[in-house]
């Protein structure tokens, strides 16, 4: 019994990492992805600023 529990605990725990790197990997993924949306943002804005002062 105590190596079917010690089984069960250690395939959860290896699944438990797996998921944290899945889910480390996504908040990198996002975090990119946020970044290059506020470039994208503050380089039309100043486009749409120097457009403007003309």
């Amino acid at each position: 019994m105590k190596d079917v529990i010690v089984q069960i605990l250690s395939k959860a725990l290896i699944n438990y990492e797996d998921l944290l790197k899945e889910a480390q990997l996504l908040q990198e993924i996002c975090r990119q992805k946020i970044w290059q949306s506020l470039r994208r943002f503050w380089k039309r804005r100043h486009l749409i600023m120097l457009y403007q002062q003309k």
